[in-house]
C-alpha cells in the first residue's frame, strides 16, 4: 500500500483592497510583524512575462502591436492595449492565470514543507476573483481614498485617469471586497500609522489555527 504524502499545515493571511490602495505595502508590514513570507502574484506575472516560451506565446496570441522596434515584448503597450480589448485581455489571462496559480501552489507547498506552520502572505491584485480567497484564514482590507489610489496609481504606473478607471471596473467592487474582510486598515496617511493598525492585528493573527493546502485549494 502506497503511503499518502505527508501533508504541511500553515497560515495563511490574504491582503485586498483597490488599485493602489497599497496592498504590497500592507503585505510587506504584516510579514514584518508575524515573520511571515510574502507570495507576490505581480512578482510571480512579471518573472512569467521574462520566459522566452511565455514571450512568444503571448505575441503569438496577441499579436505584433505588443512588441517594440526590436520586435521584442513592450509590456507597456502590452498593458494598455489588453485594457482596452476584451479579446487581448481575455488571451493574455488565459496564457498567465494558470501559470500563476501553478506558481503560488508551488510556493505554498514549498513553504509549508521548509517550516513548521509558517505564517505566509497572500499579494494578489485578483485575490476574491480568481477563487484564491479560499486560501486564507483571514483577510485584510486596506482602505484608501478613491483620489489617493487613482493618483498614486497613475504617478507610479504611469497611466492617465480613464486607464486606472478602466482597471477598476474590471475588479470586484470596493464595497464588496470590504465586506469580505476580517479586519480593516486605513492607509491614508503615515507609513508609521499604517505600521501601528498592522500590529494591533497581530494578537489575532496569532490565533488562527493552521490547515493543509488541500482543505483551502480552490478547484477552479
Amino acid at each position: 500500500m502506497t503511503t499518502p504524502p505527508q501533508e504541511h499545515n500553515f497560515v495563511s493571511i490574504g491582503v485586498s483592497g483597490g488599485i493602489g490602495s497599497g496592498k504590497s505595502t500592507v503585505a510587506r508590514e504584516l510579514c514584518v510583524s508575524t515573520n511571515a513570507h510574502h507570495i507576490n502574484a505581480d512578482d510571480i506575472a512579471s518573472k512569467l512575462l521574462q520566459r522566452e516560451g511565455v514571450v512568444n506565446k503571448v505575441i503569438g496570441l496577441i499579436g505584433p502591436t505588443v512588441c517594440d522596434s526590436n520586435g521584442a515584448l513592450d509590456r507597456s503597450k502590452l498593458g494598455k492595449l489588453v485594457f482596452a480589448n476584451e479579446d487581448s485581455r481575455k488571451k493574455l489571462e488565459d496564457i498567465l492565470h494558470p501559470l500563476v496559480r501553478e506558481n503560488i501552489f508551488d510556493e505554498l507547498n514549498f513553504l509549508a514543507a521548509q517550516q513548521h506552520n509558517p505564517v505566509i502572505v497572500l499579494d494578489i491584485p485578483l485575490l476574491h476573483e480568481g477563487g484564491l480567497d479560499k486560501l486564507c484564514d483571514f483577510m485584510v482590507f486596506v482602505d484608501t481614498p478613491d483620489a489617493q489610489r487613482q493618483s498614486r496609481a497613475c504617478e507610479r504606473h504611469g497611466w492617465d485617469a480613464a486607464h486606472w478607471q478602466a482597471r477598476e471596473k474590471m475588479q470586484l467592487p470596493i464595497a464588496s471586497k470590504k465586506s469580505l474582510a476580517d479586519a480593516i486598515v486605513c492607509n491614508d496617511t503615515t507609513l508609521s500609522a499604517l505600521r501601528e493598525q498592522v500590529e494591533l492585528l497581530v494578537p489575532r493573527l496569532k490565533n488562527l489555527t493552521p490547515r493543509p493546502l488541500s482543505s483551502r485549494w480552490p478547484e477552479n
